[in-house]
C-alpha cells in the first residue's frame, strides 16, 4: 500500500494528498497500516475484526468493520484510522474520540458470535439490509474466524476465505456440531495479556481448516476470484 501511495505522489505521508492521488482502501487496509505503525513506535497493537453502527450510531445499521487495539499502558484501546477531523465534522462526530472509542460502539467478532448464540442478538441484525438470519449466522462465523487469524498472525481482507468459510456457498451458515462447539469454546477465551494471545494462537492454528493456510482464496469485488499466497513472518 505505501509502494502504491508514493508511487502517486512521494511526498511525505503527512501530506494532504488531491483526491486523484490518493489509495482507495477499506477499513482493513487503514487499520493494518495504524497497527504496522504504532508497532514501529513500539506501542503493542493488534487488528480487530467485528462489526459496528455505522458512523457508530447506534440507530443505524451493523456492519463489519475492522479497527485497531492499541496498549494504553493500563488497557486495551480501539482507535479507528478512518476518523479524522474533517470526517467527523462532517458527520457530525466531533464527540468521538478517535483513539479511545468505547467497547460498546465495537464489536470483536467473537463477542458477536457469542450474543448470536445465547440469543442475545438476532442473526439477522448482521445481514445488513437483507433480514436475513442464515446470512447473518453466515457473516457472524466469518468475522469471529477473521479475528481468530489476526490474534494469531494473519490479518485477512474482508472477502478472503479458506476451510470452512468454503464448504458452503456464500451466505450458508455452518451445519456441522464441531464446528459451532470449537467456535464458541474460542468466544470465550481471553486476549488481555501476551500469554492469553499465546494461548488463543496455539488452539486456532492447530484447528485444522480454520487457520488460514498457505494460500486461500480471495473473492475480490474488483479483480473476483483468486488464489492468493500469504507472506507469513519469519519467526525470530
Amino acid at each position: 500500500m505505501l509502494a502504491r501511495i508514493l508511487a502517486m505522489d512521494d511526498a511525505p505521508l503527512d501530506v494532504v494528498r488531491a483526491p486523484e492521488k490518493r489509495l482507495l482502501t477499506t477499513c482493513r487496509d487503514g487499520a493494518v497500516l495504524l497497527c504496522a505503525m504504532l508497532r514501529s513506535s513500539g506501542v503493542p497493537a493488534r487488528v480487530r475484526y467485528g462489526f459496528a453502527h455505522l458512523l457508530y450510531e447506534p440507530r443505524q445499521i451493523l456492519h463489519d468493520h475492522v479497527v485497531v487495539e492499541y496498549w494504553s499502558g493500563e488497557n486495551w484501546r480501539i482507535a479507528d484510522s478512518r476518523l479524522s477531523q474533517a470526517f467527523r465534522h462532517r458527520h457530525g462526530l466531533n464527540s468521538l474520540d478517535p483513539v479511545n472509542i468505547s467497547p460498546q460502539l465495537f464489536l470483536s467478532g467473537g463477542e458477536i458470535w457469542k450474543r448470536v448464540r445465547n440469543g442475545e442478538l438476532p442473526a439477522r441484525a448482521l445481514s445488513a439490509m437483507r433480514g436475513n438470519d442464515q446470512y447473518g449466522l453466515w457473516k457472524a462465523r466469518n468475522l469471529h474466524i477473521y479475528d481468530l487469524s489476526s490474534l494469531s498472525g494473519v490479518e485477512p481482507l474482508l472477502w478472503d476465505a479458506w476451510g470452512v468459510m468454503l464448504f458452503q456457498p456464500q451466505g450458508v451458515p455452518p451445519q456441522a456440531p464441531e464446528q459451532f462447539e470449537f467456535l464458541d469454546m474460542m468466544a470465550d477465551l481471553a486476549t488481555v495479556t501476551p500469554q492469553d494471545c499465546d494461548a488463543l494462537a496455539g488452539i486456532f492454528n492447530a484447528a485444522e481448516d480454520m487457520y488460514a493456510p498457505d494460500e486461500i482464496v480471495s473473492f475480490s469485488p474488483v479483480v473476483g476470484k483468486s488464489t492468493i499466497r500469504l507472506m507469513r513472518a519469519e519467526a525470530a
